[in-house]
């Protein structure tokens, strides 16, 4: 069955009951995936996805890859209760988060950073900032008092003051749950944009297990009415009585576009025929100079173009939450000259020796990163570097 371009996926605590919630609506159709049952849903003339998932990251992760590999999915909204930490955050208000990360993972012994996560080099997970905002005004229209906050999950129930304290005070972590961590991973790499809305249902401390046992029927009950509101607003109808505008973006902003895996599309020309292709990418500052890395075939139409003119421009265009046509979104736009590298120990020996020796380990790691996206086939043998020698950005967003 086709499902479009776009679609919704609002993932819901596994005592949500999907059927009553989606009673005024039609369910298109019903799917069994394993131990869960997902759901397609007609809102406002659009496809969205409801699904349970389970508690533990194996869980979470096998429900990720189910609905990422088989639906068009373009942003993510976890619905739930989780523990407020932050001493401000009331039972029953909601929690919105502005970024994620996984508590219980530690390889510092080797190496890595605090809540590092191997091979993609990152701990903490960025909500989508026009879900963010979405999220906050469906709260308010529903009179739930919310804050945004930063999540942190971990494969346990939060039962200790002490530990709350301390995730308090060492990392600025506001709520916690057990999924919002695994899912912020698997949206990164997916370059989904994401966000958790869930009720305060305990404090994690030790009487969470009552206040949860009391309070978390109602705290989900709150956020799934929260992220139905959202859904209405992010498929509603257009107005045909607004239009685009923009500013142009500072250097900063154009850094932060590149940085987030946003999608990239590559333009080249040959003798008299232009080229345009979507690409796997990933951007650095090395030593002051901007680069954009690219995976690709050592044969094709990019190849043979490059043979004849290395001159190259890449957009990239922001995951926007609400689709191009309901939300705000950036743009960037650069223009340097294409190097080629085969992704062979001795091609990327070659690679990293253009770079100062201080800088070389970076460059590896970053190589390694790109070529180990979920995404990236096996037939992957070169990269393309295009060091930046020019950039602009531009911010669109509705007006009227």
């Amino acid at each position: 069955m086709k499902w479009g371009f776009f679609m919704i996926a609002v993932l819901l605590d596994k005592d949500i009951n999907i059927p009553n919630l989606l009673a005024n609506y039609e369910i298109v159709r019903q799917i069994k995936k394993h131990d869960y049952d997902l759901y397609v849903a007609n809102i406002n003339g659009k496809n969205v996805l409801f699904a349970n998932f389970g508690h533990t990251k194996v869980q979470v992760g096998l429900l990720m890859g189910e609905i990422t590999s088989e639906f068009p999915i373009t942003s993510i909204i976890q619905v739930g209760n989780c523990a407020s930490i932050n001493g401000s955050s009331l039972i029953n208000d909601m929690a919105i988060s502005n970024s994620s990360v996984q508590y219980d993972v530690d390889y510092q012994p080797i190496g890595y950073g605090k809540n590092v996560i191997p091979v993609i080099n990152q701990s903490t997970f960025p909500a989508g900032s026009d879900l963010v905002a979405v999220a906050k005004t469906s709260s308010n229209k529903l009179g739930a008092s919310s804050t945004v906050g930063n999540f942190a999950g971990a494969d346990r129930f939060l039962a200790n003051a002490l530990t709350a304290n301390l995730l308090r005070s060492e990392s600025g972590i506001d709520y916690v749950d057990s999924e919002s961590g695994t899912i912020g991973e698997v949206s990164y790499m997916y370059r989904v944009p994401f966000v958790a809305v869930k009720g305060v249902s305990n404090y994690g401390n030790a009487s969470a297990p009552t206040d949860y046992a009391l309070h978390a029927p109602m705290a989900n009950t709150r956020s799934s009415l929260v992220a139905l509101d959202m859904v209405d607003t992010l498929t509603g109808p257009r107005d045909v009585n607004r239009c685009y505008q923009y500013r142009t973006l500072n250097e900063t902003e154009i850094q932060a576009v590149a940085s987030n895996n946003n999608n990239l599309m590559l333009s080249l020309t040959s003798i008299n025929q232009p080229y345009t292709v979507p690409m796997f990418y990933i951007y650095a500052m090395v030593n002051g100079i901007n680069y954009i890395f690219m995976l690709s075939n050592r044969t094709g139409q990019k190849m043979s173009a490059l043979a004849v003119n290395q001159r190259a421009c890449v957009v990239i265009q922001q995951n926007s939450s609400m689709g191009a046509e309901q939300g705000n979104y950036s743009s960037v736009i650069a223009f340097g000259t294409a190097q080629v590298f085969s992704l062979t120990p001795t091609g990327i020996q070659t690679l990293t020796n253009r770079f100062p020796t201080q800088q070389r380990s970076r460059v590896s790691t970053l190589v390694n990163q790109l070529i180990t996206f979920p995404q990236v086939c096996g037939s992957t043998n070169t990269l393309i570097m295009l060091p930046v020698a020019s950039w602009s950005g531009r911010y669109y967003f509705i007006s009227g």
